[in-house]
């Protein structure tokens, strides 16, 4: 007998472009601090000194890797406000990164810190 099975349904490109609305503040807040956090405890303190003098190579890898990924919460952060058209949608994922960083504020300033600098230098409103 001839399985009928109807191929999966391709989602639609703007399907995943309010996808981070629906996460909750609190889960996405702990994530994030989990994952700097591992990258943090990585920082040695000569790679502090060695930054001042030379940023790139070896010596600071693990200062570099913590950096990008600040660079890239902030780089996400803007791109889920300003990649919204309505201003309704950017009000909600201003919203949601508001919540997102009172409660990175209590666990983790480093992400706060991203966030908050992203909203304020790029003036996503």
């Amino acid at each position: 007998m001839p399985s009928s099975s109807t191929p999966p349904r391709k989602p639609s490109k703007r399907s995943h472009k309010n996808e981070l609305l629906k996460l909750d503040p609190s889960d996405l807040a702990r994530q994030l601090t989990l994952y700097e956090a591992r990258l943090y405890v990585k920082i040695r303190p000569h790679e502090c000194l060695t930054w001042a003098t030379a940023p790139k190579g070896d010596g600071v890898k693990n200062l570099r890797a913590f950096v990008a990924t600040s660079d890239r919460i902030a780089a996400w952060v803007k791109m889920s406000v300003l990649g919204n058209d309505a201003l309704g949608r950017r009000a909600d994922a201003i919203d949601l990164w508001i919540k997102v960083a009172e409660v990175c504020c209590v666990s983790s300033l480093l992400e706060w810190d991203d966030m908050l600098i992203s909203l304020v230098r790029n003036a996503a409103y």
